[in-house]
């Protein structure tokens, strides 16, 4: 059974193979990308915030109740800045800002996997992983894909990315 760590590593790796394939590509196809990106992220966090966190701050240490308070603040200025780059007409310097936003997201998602996600698997035992999980994988935004369809869209993400870089 799938355990609610392993969906959020699951998300984490979707969001940075949409993030190397948004590196790949150009106007609408990149605007398209974006908007995937957002959705996906959105999502995540709200599955967090409903499931996840709650369940840590009850049921975990006290270090990883600090942690989540810091990952909150980070979703929300998140939120503010794919609220803004919606609503962005302009594409001049999109793609620095969303560069930007994502070098934020990828800084939160280290932190998470090398940090709050540590603390959890020794607070909660595997069976509430587990239970926790099955309500997340409802919610998730990688729901129904697999590690190994993930490593199949990033190696083809990453040789598009060197391939564009080469030009």
């Amino acid at each position: 059974m799938i355990n609610a760590i392993t969906i959020i590593k699951r998300d984490h790796r979707a969001i940075k193979t949409d993030y190397l394939q948004f590196k790949t590509l150009s106007g609408n196809e990149q605007r398209r990308i974006a908007e995937k990106i957002f959705s996906a992220l959105d999502a995540h966090a709200k599955m967090e915030e409903e499931f996840f966190y709650p369940t840590v701050v009850k049921e975990a240490s006290t270090d990883a109740r600090i942690l989540i308070e810091s990952a909150l603040a980070e979703h929300a200025e998140t939120k503010q800045l794919i609220q803004r780059f919606r609503r962005e007409q302009d594409w001049l310097g999109f793609e620095m800002k969303i560069e930007e936003l994502l070098a934020g997201v990828m800084h939160h998602v280290h932190d998470e996997e090398k940090q709050l996600l540590p603390l959890v698997k020794d607070s909660l035992s595997q069976q509430r992983l587990e239970a926790l999980g099955a309500e997340m994988d409802l919610h998730s935004p990688s729901r129904g894909q697999t590690v190994s369809d993930q490593i199949g869209e990033q190696l083809k993400s990453n040789a598009a990315f060197l391939t564009k870089k080469k030009k």
